[in-house]
């Protein structure tokens, strides 16, 4: 299931249709490149891969700086697509 989360920072990455975003899940931050594609309005596309609680286990487009691809997100804080 595709959904959207806000990102706090979108920066020009190192190619012309890249992008480097940053956002916080659970107080952490996190910051990857990702295809200019897969942005819209300050959000990004994830996929929800898992669920627990009111917890979401998300697949992003591509691996963050500081941690692998899948990240867990309050269910409230994602967006619909």
């Amino acid at each position: 299931m595709k959904r959207r989360i806000h990102v706090s920072e979108v920066s020009p990455g190192i190619f012309s249709n890249e992008r480097f975003v940053q956002f916080e899940a659970e107080g952490k931050p996190y910051g990857l490149f990702v295809d200019q594609a897969s942005l819209k309005d300050n959000t990004l596309e994830v996929q929800i891969v898992g669920m627990e609680g009111e917890t979401a286990l998300v697949e992003l487009p591509r691996d963050t700086l500081n941690a692998g691809s899948r990240v867990r997100i309050p269910m409230a804080e994602l967006l619909p697509v």
